[in-house]
């Protein structure tokens, strides 16, 4: 998971806007991967718009959020993860099976 930044508005139809000024040029977020604090899911990645030095990032949310959620997110760090439950696969380890 890498952070992408931090919530800027919220838009009329109920997407969120996040402001990415701290990404480097070549560190534009995936589009269609999730989105998260260190909560859980926001939601996904619908959009990338605005220049590369300082891209804002349109996401979708899975739910409505009310505002008291807004305002946990304002000053909250959004990040990107490539899987829904990227928290329970990161300390997964695969083990092969042998056959005999």
């Amino acid at each position: 998971m890498k952070a992408i930044g931090t919530l800027s508005h919220e838009t009329k139809s109920g997407n969120l806007v996040i402001n990415g000024n701290e990404l480097a040029e070549n560190q534009v977020p995936h589009i269609y991967s999730y989105a998260s604090t260190n909560k859980g899911i926001v939601g996904k990645i619908r959009d990338v718009i605005g220049p590369k030095s300082s891209p804002y990032i349109v996401i979708k949310p899975e739910r409505k959020l009310s505002k008291e959620e807004l305002s946990k997110l304002a000053g909250a760090t959004i990040y990107e993860s490539r899987s829904k439950n990227a928290k329970t696969r990161r300390n997964f380890t695969r083990q092969k099976s042998r056959v005999h």
